[in-house]
């Protein structure tokens, strides 16, 4: 290679990089995206991957398995929906969801009822990444 193109060729590279970090940072999943993957993740039973949205907070004083034990297990979780995302400052989202679950009683003749909640999560933006903050 020529010896007057490679400094073109290293100096593209690097600006080529630069620009897909700033890219890949600015594509950060939102609020919405976060709160439905992490309650994807407890629907599943699958604690590890509910806990990483955590923020690091909570994950420097708890573990996995206070996380879990946090939730109980009574309840059978089936769905979520994303009812309203609010913006309370640009680093701070409320989301309002609805959580779909089945509660299974003998009063209910060994049914299970569907029961719908409604509640709200609070998402900080810190250091790129949306996080759930417990109140």
């Amino acid at each position: 290679m020529n010896k007057k193109v490679l400094p073109f060729f290293i100096l593209l590279l690097v600006c080529l990089t630069v620009g897909c970090d700033q890219k890949s940072s600015s594509m950060a999943l939102t609020p919405e995206q976060r709160a439905v993957a992490r309650w994807d993740a407890l629907i599943a039973g699958n604690w590890k991957d509910a806990y990483e949205f955590e923020s690091p907070g909570y994950r420097q004083a708890k573990t996995v398995d206070d996380l879990r034990q946090s939730y109980g297990g009574l309840i059978d979780w089936k769905s979520i929906e994303v009812l309203e995302v609010s913006m309370e400052s640009e680093k701070v989202a409320v989301v309002r969801l609805l959580l779909k679950s089945m509660i299974y009683d003998p009063g209910f003749g060994g049914e299970g009822m569907l029961i719908p909640t409604e509640f709200k999560e609070r998402w900080l933006f810190k250091d790129g990444q949306w996080w759930y903050v417990r109140d």
